[in-house]
């Protein structure tokens, strides 16, 4: 709904101002320099009568930075000067012949959210009270909703002194009889919240090819609730082809203390039903006939969150346990155990590569009020992920939580595969059929993940690292020092494509960013008798060699700075440049 109020102040909030004037293009022009902003474009023509009862703008475009989302045609208002003028919008009814939006902004330009991190309308500089608006064809692109629409859209929607309604209508009219229907209500100061959602679409949805299911069945669903939020529950009923799928309620409770005062809110959800019909065939053991998924906790008033409990039971699934939240975020307590695969191996219902899993078994704890220590243990049998098979793999790993002005969290991480097989020869080489390794980690409050020490160990390959990972996700920066002991790198040539042979020592030390790939990085290798099956270097590796290379890749493309060989038979220096361009 930011996106109607938004669009609402953007047709009517400068009208005040030119309660006066009546020049069409003057209008338009005030207009557009005014509802214009960095990253938005809105282009107004064919406006007339803004100072009737009855307005109408021939087309109003929105663009960002990339080109038009949005666009309205045939704009009619039926409207209340005077209201206006007073401070209020008043509109019998706002259609438009045609509404485009091909896709969603680059940036959206959202209302202000509330600052007290509750629920709260947004308190405009208006109220807005609507009778009826709507279009009788609404055109929406693939990229928005996943495929291309086209709806008939009605409602109405009133806001003012801090309460609203809304209702919405959408029907298809592309030859299909899919539809959506919405009515909300909420009063600031009563905290009643009306909310009555229903969904019904043919085979072949949008919202059943959104979500991938197989077969693209007929979906419904319905959420319905009316209370006050001190005392909300909400009654959930999805269903495909027909029969139904999965379904409960979710409440939301205040607490209050005993002389009345607010101490948080509670919240629990009990959802189950017969989901596997949702799922490929092949997930379908997973599930089973029925499954479970439940919580039930509370935030407190301070912020803190505690899960007093929470589960996901299914056929080949058993997940229970509980979390308590400081208001840092830190954990002050949490308890986790389950087991997967308890009836034999079952496929996990996952992306990617089919993952199948044996008998695994899982436990976490920890409690701030024992100690600063945690632990966690996984044991998993026969994991099998495309063509790679592992016997069994174990993992585990426990640490400090440490709380107060610069709050860490330290990890000591174990982990071992052993009956490592792989249909492919090259990967079955390189691996072998057994790799274990340790790790130790520090998180630090504002500083990133510290890794003070890894290893990993496996039949004559030896690799260990340090560094630190920083920065959020879309600037993560990896950084550190990487070391590889192999005495036989014969292991490794099917992966390379090409005969290699020879023992390598190679110390590699940089920086990456992992979403642009850009890095720099400085590698040193002694080799003894390395062949890298080019025939033109093998001759000068023979016996002793010292190799080092320093690179860099940035927006200009990649540089070799310095790449030099130093052996019995040679001494070579090299640098070059790749562009984007080459």
């Amino acid at each position: 709904m930011r996106w109607f109020f938004a669009l609402i102040l953007i047709l009517f909030a400068p009208f005040a101002a030119l309660a006066q004037q009546d020049d069409s293009s003057r209008l338009e022009s005030y207009l557009q320099e005014k509802l214009s902003d960095a990253g938005r474009t809105v282009t107004i023509s064919g406006f007339e009568g803004a100072l009737s009862s009855t307005a109408t703008i021939r087309e109003l475009t929105i663009a960002d930075s990339t080109g038009v989302w949005l666009t309205l045609r045939g704009v009619q208002l039926d409207w209340s000067r005077a209201a206006l003028l007073s401070g209020r919008i008043e509109v019998n009814t706002l259609t438009a012949r045609e509404i485009l939006l091909p896709r969603l902004p680059a940036k959206q330009s959202a209302l202000q959210k509330s600052q007290s991190g509750s629920f709260e309308l947004p308190d405009l500089p208006v109220s807005v009270q609507i009778g009826a608006f709507g279009t009788p064809k609404l055109v929406i692109g693939a990229p928005v909703l996943g495929q291309a629409a086209q709806m008939a859209v009605t409602g109405a929607v009133s806001l003012a002194g801090g309460q609203g309604t809304a209702s919405l209508s959408a029907q298809r009219i592309d030859g299909r009889t899919d539809h959506v229907d919405l009515s909300a209500g909420f009063d600031n100061e009563t905290r009643q919240l009306t909310l009555d959602l229903s969904l019904e679409e043919q085979a072949g949805g949008i919202a059943s090819t959104a979500l991938r299911l197989p077969g693209q069945p007929a979906l419904g669903l319905s959420i319905t609730g009316d209370a006050p939020l001190s005392d909300f529950a909400a009654t959930i009923k999805l269903s495909s082809d027909g029969q139904p799928r999965f379904g409960g309620t979710v409440t939301v409770q205040d607490q209050l203390t005993p002389d009345q005062t607010p101490a948080g809110r509670s919240f629990a959800a009990d959802l189950q039903g017969d989901i596997a019909p949702l799922f490929a065939p092949e997930y379908r053991p997973f599930f089973g006939g029925q499954m479970r998924l439940y919580f039930s906790g509370k935030r407190e008033k301070d912020g803190g969150i505690s899960l007093s409990e929470f589960g996901l039971n299914a056929a080949e699934i058993s997940v229970s346990g509980s979390l308590d939240l400081l208001p840092s975020g830190l954990p002050a307590r949490f308890d986790l155990s389950g087991q997967i695969a308890a009836n034999g191996p079952v496929i996990l219902p996952l992306p990617g590569p089919t993952l199948r899993l044996g008998a695994t078994q899982f436990s976490a704890g920890f409690d701030a009020a024992a100690g600063q220590e945690w632990r966690a243990n996984l044991t998993a049998n026969q994991v099998w992920r495309g063509d790679l098979r592992i016997g069994q793999l174990t993992a585990g790993g426990s640490g400090r939580v440490i709380d107060g002005n610069a709050p860490s969290v330290t990890a000591q991480l174990r982990a071992s595969a052993t009956a490592i097989t792989h249909q492919a020869k090259a990967w079955a080489a390189a691996l072998g059929t057994d790799l274990s390794g340790t790790g130790d980690l520090v998180w630090h409050s504002g500083d990133g993940v510290e890794v003070q020490a890894l290893r990993i160990t496996g039949a004559g390959l030896d690799l260990t690292a340090k560094g630190s990972v920083t920065g959020a996700l879309e600037d993560m920066t990896l950084s550190g020092e990487l070391g590889l002991i192999s005495d036989d790198i014969s292991r490794f040539s099917g992966l390379v494509n090409r005969p290699i042979s020879g023992a390598a020592t190679v110390a590699l030390t940089g920086r990456y960013a992992l979403l642009s790939g850009g890095f720099d990085a400085t590698a040193k290798a002694s080799t003894n008798d390395l062949v890298l099956g080019i025939a033109q270097l093998d001759p000068y590796l023979r016996g002793a060699a010292d190799l080092s290379l320093t690179a860099t890749r940035d927006a200009s493309g990649t540089r070799i700075d310095r790449l030099s060989i130093d052996s019995n038979t040679a001494q070579i220096a090299a640098s070059g440049h790749l562009s984007k361009a080459d």
